[in-house]
């Protein structure tokens, strides 16, 4: 029962997540890791490991560094825990390094772990696939972080 719950409520999530960008900018699919694309604040983007994203205005580039403890249940799988995933970041504001950051997506995140204040602006994980299935190991090179950078914590920024 709780299982079904959690599925379906991912799928919810995830269907929000993608359905609410205004942009017709499609997750990134080329293994270039020296690329960089640009965003609007407050505006949903995508990243690769190793890809990184302009974010205007504020003269923001974040890069996703790689995936950490990707524990979340596979969709194949009956877990008692949902478990979770960690992103870490590159973040640099106006020529500034702030250095890696984690965030961390996951049932349990009471504590607003997917969301970070850095600089005055809020870099929050909305989604990390693939989605875990037992048979595979997913490799660095083929997760696709969904992110949103903005100047609140606005919970229905797109």
């Amino acid at each position: 029962m709780f299982r079904n719950y959690f599925v379906i409520s991912l799928i919810l999530l995830t269907i929000f997540a993608v359905g609410c960008s205004e942009s017709d900018k499609d997750p990134i699919t080329n293994n270039d890791n020296e690329s960089t694309t640009s965003a609007d604040l407050g505006k949903q983007f995508y990243l690769k490991v190793g890809q990184i994203e302009s974010v205007e205005p504020g003269n923001i580039k974040v890069s996703l560094v790689k995936v950490t403890d990707d524990s979340r249940c596979p969709s194949d799988v009956t877990c008692i825990w949902a478990g979770e995933v960690k992103v870490v970041l590159n973040i640099t504001i106006d020529g500034q390094d702030s250095g890696e950051t984690t965030l961390t997506l996951g049932a349990n995140n009471s504590d607003d772990q997917n969301v970070k204040n850095i600089g005055g602006y809020y870099f929050k994980v909305l989604a990390v696939n693939p989605y875990p299935v037992s048979t595979k190991i997913i490799g660095q090179s083929e997760y696709i972080v969904t992110l949103i950078v903005n100047t609140t914590i606005d919970e229905q920024a797109c």
